[in-house]
């Protein structure tokens, strides 16, 4: 019955009991947040989460002129995230607004869809070039390793993270019931 959301200034809060804790979740890394596609974005638990505690979050990194998408992955114990680390950078850096709206979905088996904005680069063709992944959605291990045999794995000169191209900010990732 607990619930964890972000804020786009870094913090994590939970609400435990159907009230918030005055207190955010320590633990949460630093996050850019210079412009309002910055900050702290999603938060998803583990598929395992009941045995593991462990929980992902999105968030941008960087400098005004160079952000960079990350994942991070750390166990979630009595309100501190604990021995965190990063799995999952962006490979371009971006100017001013993006890369934003990063949204993690699990899959039945466990990996995950994560939809990584254009961030503004949709005028440069990035959305549509495959040495980046602003404007798609890519497909990662809960290691942040590329899941394997994906579309472009085999294609020269592509992120064999990338799963689907051409998108502007997929700010959200559902699944239909049947797959």
């Amino acid at each position: 019955g607990d619930m964890l959301f972000t804020e786009r200034t870094g913090k994590l809060r939970m609400v435990h009991g159907g009230k918030l804790l005055a207190k955010p979740v320590e633990g949460v890394p630093q996050v850019l947040n210079t412009s309002m596609f910055d900050g702290l974005l999603d938060v998803k638990l583990d598929p395992e989460f009941a045995a593991n505690r462990t929980i992902y979050l999105t968030f941008t990194t960087g400098t005004d002129t160079e952000r960079t998408g990350t994942i991070h992955k750390a166990p979630l114990e009595g309100g501190r995230l604990l021995d965190g680390h990063v799995i999952f950078n962006t490979a371009i850096p971006a100017p001013a607004g993006g890369p934003n709206i990063m949204r993690i979905l699990f899959m039945p088996d466990k990996t995950m869809l994560v939809g990584v904005g254009s961030g503004g680069q949709g005028s440069r063709g990035m959305v549509q070039r495959l040495d980046n992944q602003s404007g798609k959605i890519i497909h990662l291990n809960r290691d942040g390793s590329p899941v394997a045999d994906g579309p472009f794995a085999k294609t020269a000169g592509a992120r064999p993270e990338i799963w689907a191209t051409g998108f502007r900010n997929p700010a959200g990732l559902p699944r239909a019931a049947d797959g």
